[in-house]
C-alpha cells in the first residue's frame, strides 16, 4: 500500500484583549422606529466588506392554519411588484384579476369536470399574462447590485427575507427591498403552484415526514402549531389568491415588521436612506387572534405511529415545554444539557456510550406560544423491550430531578451555555440570525444579553425545580409500529407550461435603478503579513494564528490535507473518535475535563480534509 505524504495545516484563533476593547462596537445593536412603525435594528461591523440584510415579518403558518398561505405568499414575494417584473402592468393586471377570480371559483367547485374546465381557463389566462412578465427580474436586480445568498423562510411564527450584499449598493438594496413590500403582484402563480406541490411531495416522500405530521397534530392539537407549515393537500389544491392578498394586507404592515442590517456600514449615513425607502411601507395594526392554550397531558397518554422500517424500535416521551419568552427557558436548557450535551457527558449520552441503549436524545425547542420538551429513545435491537428502555431513561431523568449532579458538572454546563451564546455573536451572519430570531420572538437585543447574565445567576436549585416541574408524570408516550401511512402526493397539474418570452428584458424600474450612483468603497484585502501570523513548525506543519477581537473564545483547528475523496472510511472515523478517550484518560474523564474548562472537541471530514476542532475559553 502506497502512503501519500500530506500537508498538515494548523489553524488557531485566539483572543487578544487589546483588540477586543477596540472591536466591541460590533456587538452593539442600535434600535430605531420609523414614522410608519417599522422597527430597524442596525449592527455595525467593519470586519468584513459585506452587509447582511433581512426583513422579518411576525406572521407565519400559525396565522393561517392548515392553508399554507404564509408559505405560498413567501414564494410569491419573489415574483415582483407592479413596477418590478412587468413590461405593462395595467394590461397584465386585467388578466391577473381574472386568474384570481377563477381560483376563488375553483376553491368552491367540487365537480371534477367543472374543476378541469376552470383549471384549463386558468392555464390559458396564465399563458396570456406571461406575455407581459419579465421572469426573475427581482432576483436579477439583487444580483446586479452586489447581492448573493437571496432566500426566505417561513416558520410557524414568522417569515423572513434575507441576503448578503456589498456595502456600496446600500441605496439600491434598500430601494428594491422596500419596493417589494409595497405592492407585490401574484404573477406566474401556476409555476409557483407546481413548485409548492413538489415541496409537499418531497416532504411526504421523506421517510419521517408523515410521522412528524402525525406527532405534531397530536402533540399540539388544538393549537395552530398542530398543522404543517406547508398546509394540507386539500387546501393546496384550492388556493385562493384573494385570501393571500388579505393575508398580506392584514400582516405585512410596518408595525409588524423589522429591518435588520449587520455589517460594513455607517449608521448615520444609512438611516436617511432607510427612512426614505422603508417609510413608504403602509402602517396598520395586525389582527389579534385569541391564543389557544394547550391542555396538560393526563398521566401517561399512549400513542402509536407507523414507521416503514422493521426490526428497529423507537419511542418518544413528550412533555409540555416552554415558550420562547418563558422565564424558565435558561434553567430548562441546563436541565436538558445534563441529559445530552456537546461533549457527550450527559446521562443519556452515557447510556449510548455504555451500549445500554442504541440512542437517546433530549429535545427542548421553543416557539412563540408553546414549546416541545421530549426524549427520543431507540432500544437495542430485538433484545430490549420498550418498558425496559423507558425505565432506564426515567432513572436518568430522575437523577436530574433529584439534584444528583455535582457542582463541577453544573458549573461546566453553565460555562458551555455562555460559550454558545457568545459564539453566536462572532460573525456577521450568525449575529444577524440571532437578531432575526429575537425580533420574531418579540424580544430585543438587551433580552439576549440579559439571558447571558441570567445563566450566571442560575442555581442548582433552579435547575432541579424546573426539571421537577416539566419532566412530570403527565406526558405523551409514543411507540413505533412497523407500517406506512398512505401517500398523500399531489399530482403535477396537466397544464400547458407557462414560458415567459421576456427573460432578457428590463422594466422601466430597473432602468431607473441604474441611474442611482454607487457609493465609493475602498477594497480591503487580507494581508497575510499583518493580519495573520504564519509559523512553520515543521516541513509539513504550518501554524496560522489570528486574534478574536470580540470575546475570550478560541477556536483551534488541526486540518489534515486528506479527505473523504481519497479515504472514504474517514467518514466513519469522525463518528468513532467522538466515543474515545486518550491513553491516560477514559472517555468519560477526558470529556469531563474538557467540559470543566468550557471546551469542546469535534471531528469533521470534507472531500479534501480531515479536521479536529477544539473550542473553548
Amino acid at each position: 500500500m502506497t502512503v501519500k505524504l500530506k500537508v498538515v495545516m494548523m489553524v488557531f484563533a485566539c483572543c487578544s484583549y487589546q483588540s477586543q476593547a477596540e472591536d466591541l462596537n460590533a456587538l452593539k445593536v442600535k434600535e430605531y422606529r420609523l414614522e410608519n412603525g417599522l422597527t430597524v435594528w442596525l449592527n455595525e461591523d467593519h470586519s468584513q466588506p459585506k452587509v447582511f440584510g433581512a426583513v422579518v415579518v411576525k406572521a407565519g403558518a400559525k396565522d393561517c392554519p392548515d392553508t399554507g398561505i404564509a408559505h405560498y405568499f413567501e414564494h410569491m414575494m419573489f415574483k415582483g411588484t407592479d413596477r418590478i417584473g412587468t413590461l405593462d402592468y395595467e394590461s397584465e393586471k386585467v388578466l391577473l384579476d381574472s386568474i384570481a377570480m377563477k381560483y376563488d371559483e375553483l376553491a368552491m367547485t367540487e365537480d371534477t369536470a367543472a374543476r378541469a374546465r376552470l383549471q384549463k381557463e386558468i392555464n390559458e389566462l396564465s399563458i396570456r399574462s406571461s406575455e407581459y412578465v419579465i421572469p426573475n427580474e427581482f432576483n436579477r436586480l439583487i444580483s446586479r447590485f452586489g447581492g448573493s445568498g437571496l432566500n426566505a423562510a417561513t416558520s410557524y411564527d414568522a417569515t423572513i427575507y434575507f441576503n448578503t450584499f456589498s456595502p456600496q449598493y446600500m441605496v439600491q438594496w434598500a430601494e428594491i427591498n422596500s419596493e417589494r413590500l409595497i405592492n407585490p403582484v401574484f404573477r406566474l402563480f401556476q409555476s409557483e403552484l407546481e413548485t409548492v406541490y413538489e415541496e409537499k411531495n418531497m416532504y411526504g416522500d421523506f421517510i419521517g415526514g408523515q410521522v412528524m405530521d402525525t406527532l405534531m397534530a397530536r402533540y399540539f392539537g388544538p393549537h395552530p402549531y398542530a398543522y404543517p407549515i406547508i398546509g394540507s393537500t386539500k387546501n393546496l389544491k384550492n388556493p385562493r389568491l384573494t385570501e393571500m392578498r388579505k393575508f398580506f394586507e392584514d400582516y405585512y404592515v410596518a408595525s409588524n415588521m423589522a429591518l435588520i442590517l449587520s455589517g460594513d456600514f455607517d449608521t448615520q449615513q444609512v438611516m436617511p436612506v432607510l427612512e426614505k425607502t422603508f417609510s413608504r411601507i403602509r402602517s396598520g395594526n395586525v389582527p389579534k387572534p385569541e391564543k389557544v392554550m394547550l391542555p396538560p397531558f393526563n398521566g401517561r397518554e399512549k400513542m402509536k405511529v407507523k414507521f416503514p422500517i422493521p426490526f428497529i424500535k423507537a419511542m418518544g416521551l413528550g412533555f409540555r415545554g416552554v415558550s420562547a419568552n418563558h422565564e424558565d427557558q435558561v434553567a430548562l436548557n441546563i436541565a436538558v444539557n445534563l441529559l445530552n450535551n456537546a461533549n457527550g457527558t450527559g446521562y443519556l449520552d452515557k447510556l449510548m456510550v455504555e451500549h445500554k441503549l442504541m440512542g437517546a436524545l433530549a429535545i427542548n425547542e421553543s416557539m412563540n406560544e408553546a414549546g416541545i420538551l421530549a426524549v427520543a429513545i431507540m432500544p437495542k435491537l430485538l433484545i430490549q423491550s420498550y418498558s425496559s428502555a423507558e425505565k432506564m431513561v426515567w432513572n436518568e431523568i430522575n437523577r436530574v430531578k433529584n439534584g444528583d449532579f455535582s457542582d463541577e458538572v453544573f458549573n461546566s454546563l453553565k460555562l458551555e451555555q455562555k460559550r454558545q451564546y457568545a459564539s453566536a455573536l462572532e460573525n456577521i451572519d450568525s449575529r444577524a440570525t440571532v437578531m432575526m430570531n429575537l425580533f420574531s420572538q418579540g424580544k430585543n437585543w438587551n433580552d439576549y444579553l440579559n439571558e447571558v447574565a441570567r445563566i450566571e445567576s442560575i442555581t442548582k436549585e433552579d435547575v432541579v425545580q424546573v426539571a421537577q416541574k416539566y419532566f412530570s408524570n403527565n406526558y405523551l408516550c409514543v411507540t413505533k409500529s412497523t407500517g406506512k401511512y398512505p401517500k398523500d402526493n399531489l399530482p403535477k397539474p396537466a397544464f400547458s407550461p407557462v414560458v415567459p418570452r421576456n427573460a432578457d428584458a428590463s422594466s422601466s424600474y430597473a432602468e431607473q435603478l441604474e441611474k442611482i450612483p454607487e457609493q465609493q468603497v475602498a477594497p480591503r484585502i487580507i494581508d497575510f503579513e499583518k493580519d495573520v501570523k504564519t509559523s512553520k513548525l515543521t516541513p509539513l506543519v504550518t501554524l496560522y494564528t489570528t486574534p478574536n477581537p470580540l470575546n475570550d473564545i478560541f477556536t483551534f483547528n488541526i486540518s489534515y490535507g486528506i479527505g473523504a475523496l481519497e479515504q472514504p472510511e474517514l467518514m466513519q472515523l469522525t463518528n468513532y473518535l467522538q466515543l474515545l478517550g486518550t491513553e491516560s484518560l477514559p472517555f468519560e474523564q477526558f470529556r469531563s475535563r474538557l467540559q470543566s474548562i468550557g471546551s469542546t472537541l469535534a471531528f469533521d471530514v470534507t472531500p479534501d480534509a480531515f479536521v479536529m476542532k477544539v473550542t473553548g475559553f
